[in-house]
């Protein structure tokens, strides 16, 4: 019986497992199956080169368009929408949080 072979594409490179997973996330919530490779290297960083220790998302070939355009939509979801914002208590509060960091409340 013949194997099948499917080609998979780089399709995002994280700083970080961090970002990689939430990546990651958001492409599985859109119905995409994602390969999550290099998690695990960020340890070997200076054996290797700094890029090749990132964790990458992986997809078929022919996915790849419509997961390169969620990801241009997470981008710029995740860029903030305004200004830093002052909290009533005082404490100044970066754009992307919606809630203080130093009392909870929640962006006016």
């Amino acid at each position: 019986m013949a194997q099948s072979f499917v080609n998979r594409v780089c399709v995002y490179r994280g700083t970080g497992p961090a970002d990689a997973y939430l990546v990651r996330d958001h492409l599985v919530a859109h119905g995409l199956r994602v390969e999550l490779r290099g998690e695990h290297r960020s340890g070997l960083s200076g054996a290797l080169p700094t890029m090749d220790t990132w964790p990458a998302l992986w997809v078929v070939d022919r996915h790849a368009g419509r997961a390169r355009a969620l990801i241009a939509e997470w981008d710029a979801a995740s860029v903030p929408d305004g200004p830093d914002w002052l909290c009533s208590c005082g404490a100044e509060v970066d754009a992307h949080f919606g809630e203080c960091w130093k009392c909870g409340r929640s962006r006016p």
